[in-house]
């Protein structure tokens, strides 16, 4: 490439041509007459009046060509480091991320770089201060199919006396239970204000701890809707709901319903067998598998003297995944503190009791994170929380499930816990770990509201929208309401609906909408009982801190990222997706054959499940087997759990302009930093190809960098480390 010429050549080219013009016009003039069209050039005068303007030039365009290297310089440096403590960033937004951590940071050029042609980074230490397992990763979630859903009719014979039923089922699993009535005699408002209400009634026949009751009738309204019974007295014939109302209660009039699931939910409580009036004869659980009798024990532990036997001559039927049977265990965000999570009153004490919650942490094997996983699925501070307050947090069962690791395998397992009662053993659920792209996770529902109207401490909304896969306890958002009426916007909890409307509870109901004009934009929004509703549960839970001690405010909710979860993490592949065998549910267990289940998706589906229901399979010989063979209740995780962070570390810059693009659709792209060192190291990077952006400013005065893991959330490292990056510049 040829280089600019220098000053001082640019001087003796001159002085060489002026001196060879010099010798041709005093050796002979006419060597250098103009054409004739041009004014002849023969006085000596002004030959030099002529040089010296040449020269004035010469001098003034070498000053030129120093001032440009003056500049080079000073703006125009060829080596960069970029150190994120020169941060000048500030925080705008006070939460617990942005001011203990950063994901980037913006850095002050004091000499600002001109004319900048290309840019390429050369090195980078990034420190890896952060947890193996990302904080939006940390939620297991996995169905708990009740094995009892099923058709036909139970019949139920009492020391020889028959008819007595407690409930009728349908090809569908719906229930259609005789009612449980009983009346109200009087109420006692809850002291202080928000807290239990207590309801005495004339009898507590057939109701227990963990009931639904729905009362109507009373004044004030109040104290009408339905509630979980919380606390229940025998002697006394009373029992407690979480209720805000407050006054004198008038219930001249009232009413008590007991009601039930819309499926048989067997390891909640024994269901019982009743006369016509209602008193209680006996208890029992679980039906066969197969048509068949089961016996009628006089206590609800289902042990001792027994009264009878209850008959089911139907088949046996498998519910569809569905969003009513998810349940979680999880890993605590790292950035909690665990002394604000203690369940031991013994807060004061040095060192304060380790807490009995699962917390994501850096972990130096798979056995370490099992041992941490096991407090994950015995114990739930949002479900401690819950009890405490009488409510209800039913996404989590204590040791519902165990996620152990196997040696021998490498692989983590999950194991049911509750799918079986008895001996000999009756299963009673089978389990399910749910895929990282099940649409019951993920996928949103949406409708258009046409009315509110408030009645106490509940709304009734009515919409145009189906409601049904809606179910009790769904999490639900109201959004569009004017500003007028913005009190009804909100994350609320179903407590009933139709199929044209739905009720929920606000302690502190706005008043009656302005007008029906504001719902023309108005929304409801459902997620699936998954990672959006556990977030909203978990934000009033999670300032638990001791049994005797007040709600802390402003800790957020347990975080998630679409379609990443703690499944996956752990080695749980399977993405999850049913819709190839939608149509087969409920699914007639007994009555499947090898034409079912053989030739489509339906039997990988069932062989998932654990234990794996009973269907017929037939051999080369056409041997048909009339139970399952497979009564494992454990799962083994289909691949390794996978404990890196990150595989990369992307770095995003202001300045690159159109030069990067990357799959998630960013621009910006600096460079995609392998992270080459464990948890707690330093990752170092060198390039080793010559590859710089072009496409960048040409003037920079400040610069920006942002980092983003190999799934496309921030890179979040504490406020301690530093990154540091060294960049190459050309002009």
């Amino acid at each position: 490439m040829e280089s600019d010429p220098q000053p001082n050549e640019e001087v003796t080219s001159a002085n060489t041509e002026i001196n060879t013009l010099t010798d041709r016009l005093e050796a002979d003039p006419a060597a250098v007459e103009p054409a004739p069209s041009e004014e002849p050039t023969r006085s000596v005068e002004t030959f030099w009046s002529r040089l010296d303007s040449l020269m004035e030039h010469l001098e003034v365009s070498n000053q030129h060509k120093n001032n440009d290297k003056v500049v080079s310089f000073t703006n125009q440096p060829e080596r960069v480091c970029i150190s994120s403590d020169s941060d000048i960033n500030t925080s705008q937004t006070q939460t617990a991320i942005s001011e203990q951590n950063f994901n980037s940071f913006r850095v002050a050029i004091a000499r600002p770089f001109l004319d900048v042609k290309s840019i390429q980074l050369l090195r980078a230490s990034i420190p890896n201060a952060v947890t193996n397992i990302p904080d939006q990763e940390c939620t297991f979630w996995y169905y708990r199919l009740p094995v009892a859903t099923f058709s036909g009719t139970i019949s139920i014979s009492v020391d020889g006396v028959s008819g007595y039923s407690n409930a009728t089922f349908t090809n569908a699993g719906i229930i259609t239970p005789a009612p449980l009535t009983a009346t109200l005699v009087s109420i006692t408002p809850s002291f202080p204000a928000v807290g239990l209400a207590t309801y005495f009634l004339t009898n507590l026949t057939g109701l227990a701890n963990g009931s639904r009751v729905t009362v109507a009738g009373v004044t004030p309204s109040g104290y009408n809707g339905t509630f979980i019974i919380s606390d229940i007295s025998i002697p006394n014939v009373s029992f407690r709901v979480v209720n805000a109302t407050t006054g004198v209660a008038n219930v001249a009039s009232a009413t008590l319903t007991q009601t039930i699931t819309d499926y048989i939910d067997w390891g909640t409580a024994p269901y019982s067998v009743k006369t016509a009036l209602g008193s209680t004869l006996g208890y029992f659980a679980y039906p066969t598998t197969n048509p068949g009798t089961s016996t009628i024990y006089v206590s609800n532990t289902l042990t001792g003297t027994t009264i009878g036997t209850i008959t089911r001559s139907s088949a046996l039927f498998l519910p569809a995944p569905n969003s009513k049977y998810l349940k979680m265990v999880r890993l605590l965000p790292s950035y909690y503190k665990p002394e604000l999570f203690d369940t031991d009153r013994g807060q004061n004490v040095s060192p304060p009791p380790a807490s009995p919650y699962g917390w994501n942490r850096t972990f130096t094997d798979y056995p370490d994170l099992a041992s941490e996983l096991a407090k994950s699925c015995a114990a739930d501070p949002a479900y401690d929380f819950a009890t405490q307050q009488a409510t209800t947090f039913g996404l989590f069962i204590p040791n519902d499930i165990s996620l152990t690791y196997n040696s021998t395998l490498n692989k983590f397992c999950l194991t049911g816990n509750n799918s079986s009662y008895g001996s000999p053993s009756v299963k009673y659920f089978s389990y399910l770990s749910a895929g990282f792209n099940d649409p019951n996770l993920w996928e949103q529902l949406d409708g258009n509201i046409t009315s509110a109207v408030v009645s106490g401490n509940f709304i009734t909304f009515t919409t145009t929208s189906s409601t049904s896969s809606f179910f009790q306890g769904l999490i639900i958002f109201i959004q569009g309401f004017s500003a007028a009426d913005d009190g009804y916007n909100g994350a609320y909890r179903i407590n009933s609906f139709t199929s044209t409307s739905f009720t929920v509870y606000d302690a502190f109901p706005p008043a009656s909408p302005v007008s029906n004009t504001i719902f023309t934009q108005t929304k409801w929004t459902a997620v699936a009982d998954g990672p959006e509703s556990l977030k909203v549960l978990t934000a009033g839970f999670l300032g638990f801190q001791s049994y005797d001690h007040t709600l802390i405010f402003g800790i957020g909710g347990q975080p998630f990222q679409l379609y990443r979860t703690l499944n996956l993490r752990l080695g749980f592949t399977w993405n999850g997706l049913t819709t190839q065998i939608a149509g087969f549910f409920p699914l007639n267990i007994t009555t499947l054959t090898s034409q079912s289940v053989g030739t489509s998706v339906l039997a990988t589906f069932l062989n998932r499940l654990r234990p794996v229901p009973f269907y017929y399979t037939f051999s080369a010989l056409d041997t048909g087997l009339s139970a399952s063979p497979y009564t494992s209740i454990i799962y083994t995780a289909d691949g390794y759990a996978n404990l890196v962070n990150t595989n990369t570390v992307s770095l995003y810059a202001d300045f690159t302009g159109g030069s990067t693009y990357d799959s998630m659709a960013n621009t910006q792209l600096l460079a995609c930093i392998p992270m080459n060192a464990s948890n707690l190291g330093v990752t170092f990077y060198n390039t080793t190809l010559y590859c710089p952006l072009t496409k960048i400013s040409d003037q920079i005065y400040e610069i920006e960098i942002r980092m983003l893991t190999d799934t496309g959330v921030p890179y979040v490292i504490p406020n301690s480390a530093i990154v540091s990056l060294e960049l190459a510049l050309t002009y």
